[in-house]
């Protein structure tokens, strides 16, 4: 055991189960001295020391405790504390060990520590009255409504401190945790909606909230969206109750310093995102009466009355149940909440996530969701007490009912609390919604010490025992004996099929086809018509026409999955048009059932793409080979123009579809671009090579976006070139026929790059390749701040690369070989300022409107620059690794550097997503999710902060405290 100062060494260290002793050993060692006696100090090792040995994760443990200790006011008091109270050592190192999240709340306010230290704390839960009369009080402190929002939003962390220390530490069960987490949300929302009635004068105002999904059923995570719907009464102006809610939504989910309280999704109302954020009474029981779909019923069984207006959440509670508990279930209605099911666990097996996602995987909390609530959306018209949104719950009524045995009720209850358990531990290490146990076999190891397992192959056993059962009785009540998943026989679609010409048949497709979402059910029909039975342009063949009635239920229900039912179906009849044999085709998408959705979506989602795949019939082998379309794009060098064209155009569908699919990540999917550019450079330049018969040395430097191998679909080269003095003037001219060959050859081919080369020396004026001689004398002697700042992203493309790595040295000189001043670093500002100020045209640019792309990047690099000289791993040319580099330097905190690489990916991935919706590279997103707009919000405070804060007003200070 270690005792004292002396017995602290990365040996001695090794048994108690770090992966780096030495560093650990560096961090206890920091922790001595600063004022703190040796026997203060050795009285507080020998309490730390057998905590952590049984540590899930000591090396985050030990790292947590120095900066907690680097934090708080005394260390000789907090040491103290800590040796006169071991329990309160042991319960602290196993937060370090269990939950960033907590660690960094403990370290940034060292008091809430009491949380630990006080049994009447930590040993008692508080329920809703407890926390409205503390919330109450602390709101009634503040004078104004922001100062109140202020208040509400300093509520969250110690709360939710108390609620997941009660959890990590075994006083809360699952359901007391997932309880107390609802209740602590309910008292936020009737406070949030109290606030913003008072801040605009409304006395009572006819206005409820109600809770949907986790919250609806008291039983949120950590992590959780809560899901809200806002109503009125008729007789309230609509105007004034969408500005109300709009406060309501933003008082909860806006971020200021000050934090946030819930990201809120109202996407469960009436219409979804495009409906209004509140509606009056009547108007959501025309919606319910009249359109809303089945999937809405299950939603609106877990509808919870949770703030405002007793009046109006009772009749809309009456309005609502009604709705989901009708008299009489028609077949219809089960099979599409069956349909829904399947569609999610296609969704997740796509992925690749079935055998590892606790929520949506095979055996996890959705199945048994889903069964409790089908029995309930069933059988609740007739059985009152079956209502519930509360899973436990449910499965107790269905089980008193007769519904569930008590053997099937004692499975799926075990497996319940067992599987949300593991949930809210993914969750509690860094407060996001991680749903998916680790596949690192480290990472796994540690998990399962986290739960309290010796090993993770122990856990991961577990873990298989629970979802194997839990499936398996899923597959019997949620699908029955004789249904399996795929059985569509007795649908509407199969009848037609059989007697197409049949009026009333015609009439149940339109019908069944409207209920699958198609906008266009005519047209629909339509171009099912045409497939089975020809048009008057030909017949169909009869093998193509038995093989497509088969197929039809799946091809229907694939296209109704994605986000264009219509567009898909268009895409597929296209397709069928297309292809030589319409029999092949549907005997192809018969035996590989995985196909026919990923069609579908990449036919909705990609019209640019799909007409790729359709004029180039021969890409549709690599689609339909699951072993290619899973691996990234082969790149190699391409001797003519039409082989160039033909990979470059390969790589972009294997890549787009890769990304549609989710197969591949934001980042795997920058890479992939990024290096099929590289491929299609190096190409160009050989075959310019060759035509111009130049053999001197001639290298390509990528900047920007391709020097960070930060490529969008259709993003620009920015580039420089170099060459051997002797080769300037033939050196031009390859750098010329380059830029045409991207740019105006390979248009004949469908593709088109353009290479900037703005950046260069003296811009557009200067010289289009220069040696390295010149560029070295223009850097050190005329180049402004910003071009030093451009250089950051120097990286060797294309070409000789023994003259790119002389760039790269040169570069590194020039960025790094001396510490960034003030005035420069007020200067890159100032320029960002002014990129705000003139370029930006709409606050929905995904680049340079507020917490966008620019805020993220501009306050990397200017870290970089700043801290590069003295920290060479920190000279990364991509954001996202530099981002990591600077975190792991502690540059950055973990909180800030998830939000900005978090927000980085998403802001990426929208990009890309809408040019492959549309073909055109654009910043502008007219539509952003609330979480999207929430995570930008806190974006851009991170870059006032890091990056406007004047050098020792915010950063500076900053480091002093966390470093």
């Amino acid at each position: 055991m270690l005792s004292t100062y002396d017995d602290l060494s990365p040996a001695a260290l090794a048994p108690l189960g770090f992966d780096d002793p030495a560093a650990a050993c560096r961090a206890l060692l920091g922790m001595a001295g600063n004022g703190v006696p040796d026997e203060a100090y050795n009285a507080f090792l020998a309490v730390i020391s057998p905590a952590l040995e049984g540590s899930a994760d000591p090396d985050r443990a030990v790292a947590n405790l120095a900066r907690w200790a680097g934090a708080v006011g005394s260390r000789t008091s907090a040491y103290g504390l800590l040796a006169d109270q071991p329990v309160v050592a042991e319960m602290l190192l196993t937060i370090f060990a269990a939950s960033q999240f907590f660690a960094e709340l403990l370290i940034r306010t060292p008091e809430y520590l009491e949380v630990l230290t006080n049994p009447a704390i930590r040993n008692r839960g508080r329920g809703s009255v407890a926390l409205w009369a503390d919330l109450s009080r602390r709101v009634s402190i503040a004078k104004t409504p922001n100062a109140k929002r202020d208040a509400l939003r300093r509520f969250k962390p110690p709360e939710v401190l108390r609620i997941g220390l009660r959890d990590l530490l075994g006083f809360a069960s699952m359901p007391e945790t997932a309880r107390a987490i609802s209740d602590f949300a309910d008292v936020c929302v009737r406070m949030a909606l109290q606030i913003c009635a008072e801040e605009r004068g409304l006395n009572s105002p006819p206005f409820a909230v109600f809770a949907l999904g986790k919250l609806g059923g008291q039983e949120l995570n950590y992590a959780s969206d809560i899901d809200l719907i806002f109503v009125h009464g008729d007789e309230m102006a609509a105007a004034e109750a969408v500005r109300l809610a709009e406060g309501v939504r933003d008082a909860l989910a806006k971020a200021t310093d000050a934090g946030f309280v819930f990201r809120v999704d109202l996407r469960l109302r009436p219409e979804g995102r495009f409906g209004p954020i509140s509606r009056s009474l009547e108007a959501c029981r025309a919606y319910y009466e009249s359109w809303a779909e089945p999937w809405e019923r299950q939603a609106l069984l877990k509808a919870r009355f949770v703030a405002g207006s007793p009046e109006v959440g009772s009749e809309f509670a009456r309005m609502a149940e009604a709705f989901v508990y009708p008299g009489r279930v028609e077949e219809s209605f089960v099979e599409s909440i069956r349909g829904n099911k399947r569609r999610l666990e296609e969704k997740i097996a796509r992925a690749g996530d079935a055998e590892v996602n606790v929520k949506e995987g095979v055996g996890g909390i959705r199945d048994i969701e889903f069964t409790a609530q089908l029995m309930q959306l069933v059988v609740g018209g007739a059985k009152p007490h079956l209502r519930t949104g509360n899973t436990l719950e449910a499965l107790s009524a269905l089980t008193a009912e007769g519904l569930l045995t008590g053997e099937e009720h004692e499975l799926f209850r075990e497996s319940y609390e067992f599987l949300r358990d593991v949930e809210h531990r993914l969750q509690l290490r860094d407060e996001l919604p991680i749903r998916s146990i680790p596949r690192d076999a480290g990472e796994l190891r540690k998990f399962g010490l986290r739960l309290g397992y010796p090993n993770g192959e122990a856990f991961r056993t577990d873990y298989r025992r629970h979802t194997a059962r839990v499936h398996t009785l899923f597959e019997r009540l949620f699908y029955g004996q004789a249904d399996a998943p795929s059985s569509v026989q007795d649908s509407p679609l199969a009848a037609w099929a059989l007697a197409p010409e049949d009026p009333l048949l015609q009439a149940a497709l339109r019908e069944a086809l409207e209920g699958y979402g198609f906008a266009q059910p005519d047209t629909a029909c339509d171009s099912l018509r045409r497939s089975l039975v020809g048009s008057e342009y030909g017949a169909i063949m009869l093998d193509a026409r038995v093989l497509f009635a088969a197929l039809l239920p799946a091809l229907v229900q694939a296209a109704a999955g994605t986000t264009d039912p219509d567009a898909a179906l268009r895409g597929l009849d296209g397709l069928a048009i297309a292809v030589p044999s319409h029999a092949a085709l549907y005997l192809t998408l018969t035996e590989n059932p995985a196909l026919l959705p990923r069609l579908s979506q990449l036919a909705a989602s990609s019209p640019p793409l799909w007409q790729t795949l359709l004029t180039h019939l021969e890409l549709l082998d690599l689609i339909v080979d699951a072993e290619s379309i899973d691996t990234p794009p082969t790149l190699s060098i391409q001797a003519t123009l039409p082989m160039l064209a033909a990979q470059a155009r390969r790589a972009r569908l294997q890549t787009g579809a890769r990304d549609l699919w989710e197969l591949a990540g934001t980042e795997e999917v920058m890479a992939e671009v990024s290096a099929a550019a590289e491929a299609t450079l190096e190409s160009a330049l050989e075959i310019a090579r060759r035509e111009l018969n130049f053999t001197g040395r001639f290298a390509v430097i990528g900047l920007g976006k391709l020097g960070g191998r930060e490529l969008g679909y259709g993003s620009d080269f920015d580039v420089l070139y170099a060459a051997d003095t002797e080769h300037l003037t033939e050196a031009t001219r390859l750098a010329e026929r380059v830029q045409k060959l991207l740019r105006t050859d390979l248009a004949r081919f469908g593709l088109s790059f353009e290479m900037d080369a703005r950046l260069r020396p003296d811009g557009r004026k200067g010289q289009l390749v220069l040696d390295i001689n010149s560029y070295r004398a223009y850097y050190r002697h005329s180049a402004a701040t910003w071009e030093r700042h451009a250089l950051l992203k120097a990286r060797p493309v294309a070409g000789d690369a023994a003259l790119g790595q002389e760039f790269v040295a040169l570069v590194e000189t020039v960025v790094y070989g001396s510490p960034l001043t003030a005035p420069q670093s007020e200067e890159i500002r100032e320029m960002k300022r002014r990129i705000e100020t003139e370029r930006l045209s709409d606050p929905n640019d995904l680049k340079l409107g507020s917490g966008g792309l620019s805020d993220i990047e501009w306050t990397a690099q200017l870290l970089q620059l700043r801290h590069g000289p003295d920290h060479p791993r920190l000279r990364a040319p991509n954001t996202l690794e530099a981002l990591r580099r600077l975190r792991d330097d502690v540059f950055l905190t973990q909180a800030d550097w998830e939000t900005l690489s978090t927000a980085y990916s998403q802001l990426i991935a929208a990009r890309n997503h809408q040019y492959l919706r549309t073909g055109i590279a654009s910043n502008i997103a007219p539509t952003q999710s609330d979480a999207l707009l929430a995570l930008r919000g806190a974006v851009r405070e991170i870059c006032v902060r890091m990056f406007y804060a004047h050098e020792g007003e915010g950063e500076g200070e900053w480091l002093k405290t966390t470093r």
